[in-house]
């Protein structure tokens, strides 16, 4: 029986991945010439924590300092960036109804590579705290986060859905066996094409309905 789901945030909850890579692009506008690489990168490393992606920017496009300040001051300016913007975003179709299906009946978990910190503030700016059991993000990895999830809520992979959209989410399933939903669209089609998934949707609206029939199926 399915008892807890486990989402990702950002083109999961909700359609916020373009605010991203607005983000990043705008804290680069001065060097064009790595424009599109820098919006290529951002997709193809989804959930990878900003900071890591803002270094190698820095240090591996534009041969520039990447020293700890400087990367937490560019870190500083992004979050300024894309802080209400995240909160106005929309959801992603069927991510608030699957939220109100599963409250009360499935402990709930939000797994970002967006910092601890600011990940929370997200979640309690767009009045949604009420629905999860723990919302976690960077520095911690995703993959450690999912371990503290099994062992803190007693749960066995078999009773957890990971929904993502990114390699990083894939990666933090697996290694612990969780069935992984893949949020399917344009931008993580390349990343996904030689990846196994369990399942995959192009928004939420079938999540519902899939944990239904996974709960039948595990009854008979």
């Amino acid at each position: 029986m399915i008892k807890a789901v486990i989402f990702d945030f950002d083109g999961v909850i909700l359609e916020s991945v373009d605010v991203k890579g607005w983000a990043f692009q705008k804290l680069f506008e001065n060097y064009p010439a790595v424009q599109a690489r820098i919006l290529a990168f951002h997709h193809e490393n989804g959930g990878l924590p900003r900071s890591n992606k803002i270094r190698h920017i820095l240090k591996e496009f534009l041969g520039l300092p990447a020293d700890d300040a400087v990367v937490e001051a560019y870190c500083d300016r992004f979050s300024g960036l894309v802080f209400q913007r995240v909160v106005d975003s929309p959801f992603v179709p069927g991510a608030f109804e699957a939220l109100e299906a599963f409250a009360g009946k499935l402990a709930m978990f939000v797994v970002s590579g967006t910092p601890h910190e600011e990940m929370n503030r997200i979640v309690d700016a767009k009045g949604l705290r009420k629905y999860f059991r723990g919302i976690y993000g960077s520095p911690e990895s995703k993959t450690e986060w999912t371990r503290r999830i099994l062992a803190e809520n007693t749960l066995t992979p078999r009773e957890v859905l990971w929904i993502g959209d990114a390699a990083s989410d894939h990666r933090a399933a697996q290694p612990h066996g969780i069935r992984f939903v893949l949020r399917s669209w344009a931008g993580n089609q390349d990343v996904f094409r030689d990846l196994l998934v369990d399942f995959k949707m192009n928004d939420l609206t079938g999540l519902p309905a899939l944990v239904s029939r996974l709960n039948k199926e595990d009854r008979s």
